[in-house]
């Protein structure tokens, strides 16, 4: 699951085997705030995009195996 929020923020959700919701990406690229994130068709990958209050639009694409100091050791979008 994906969510968006007026502190500019997109998070990405995975569920648990128990049912709890964990945090799995977070990150703020957008200048104002997050107003509609979508998930691409599967077909295409892991694909999200975001669109702002500040007038942009951005394209999202998860990269399995890396990793990235600032998502300490989760997914890397």
């Amino acid at each position: 699951m994906a969510t968006c929020s007026s502190d500019q923020s997109v998070k990405v959700w995975d569920k648990s085997e128990s049912g709890d919701w964990h945090c799995t990406a977070s990150w703020k690229t957008h200048s104002g705030s997050v107003w509609r994130v979508t998930w691409a068709h599967p077909e295409f990958g892991q694909v999200l995009a975001s669109c702002s209050f500040d007038r942009t639009a951005a394209v999202w694409e998860e990269i399995v195996g890396e990793s990235n100091d600032k998502l300490r050791g989760q997914s890397h979008w």
